[in-house]
Parts: C-alpha cells; structure tokens; sequence
C-alpha cells in the first residue's frame, strides 16, 4: 500500500547526501550497477591497507555516518543507517511518514600491501525496505552519487 501511495508522488529528495528519487523520478532515476559501482565507487590509494582503513573510518564519521561493522582483516566496513529524510504519504483521511535512510558496505582490497582499493557499495531503504536495486538514483549532478563517491574518496585522502 505505502508502495503505491509513493508512487502516486514525484519524491525529489534533495537534502545533502540524498542522491536518489523515488516514485515519477522520469529518466533522472537510474539503477546502480555492479559496474558503476566498480568505476566511479571504487578508488585506489597509494597507502598500506591499515592506513586507508583507519582514513577510511575517519572519512565515514566526517561525512555523518556512523559505523555498525568493522573487520580490519576481512577488509570489511558498514556504516550504521543514516537519516536522509522523511516524507509523508497518503490519501484522503490519512497520512503516514515514511523514514528515508542510507548506508554504505565497503570492501578495502590491497594485492600489494602498497596501495589499497576501496569500493564504496551505497544502500537506500525507504522504511525498512531495502530499494537499492530499484530505478531510485541520480548518479548526476551536485547531489548525485558520482559526487558522492567522490566526497568520500576526497576526505578519505585527505585522512592520509
């Protein structure tokens, strides 16, 4: 029910770090794919991985994402959820406001112990429904999740 209201709406969301559109999005909502995860939400940095997992961590609580899971040797990190927004949705007689989140799942990989890549995998759940795989993103833009990865990748070179 909730889907269908939502898609009764155009839900622009367009709060800082809010890269994505739900519902009447038109031809500016994309999917993420594993590809473009692996070129614009992959970056590699000429450090050892202990150093780009602690800059790593830095970045993630600069950029307001608190983290849930870490696992040094796995090379693994996972941000807690983080509020992006709320929307009210509904009919004539009710409304319900449905809470906007965000994460990321990163995987840091180092072939050489000199330098070290970090994919930046981003999730988005509307409630508790996970939409990652749905046609929600802008990859474009000032606020799209191209400028995002980028953001990341800046402060976590920055903690270097």
């Amino acid at each position: 029910m909730i889907r269908n209201l939502v898609g009764s709406f155009l839900v622009t969301l367009s709060l800082a770090g809010a890269p994505f559109l739900t519902g009447c999005a038109g031809s500016r909502a994309s999917v993420i794919t594993p590809e473009e995860v692996q070129t614009h939400g992959t970056y590699t940095f000429t450090a050892p991985p202990a150093e780009v997992f602690a800059a790593t961590l830095g970045a993630l609580k600069t950029l307001g994402y608190p983290i849930a899971v870490t696992n040094e040797e796995k090379g693994i990190i996972k941000t807690e959820r983080k509020f992006i927004r709320a929307m009210a949705v509904g009919g004539n007689y009710s409304a319900q406001a449905i809470d906007f989140t965000r994460q990321y799942y990163l995987r840091l990989e180092s072939s050489d112990g000199a330098s070290t890549s970090v994919t930046a995998d981003p999730k988005v759940y509307m409630g508790e429904r996970d939409v990652s795989g749905d046609k929600v993103w802008v990859l474009e833009g000032p606020e799209g999740e191209r400028e995002l990865w980028k953001r990341l990748f800046t402060e976590i070179q920055s903690n270097l």
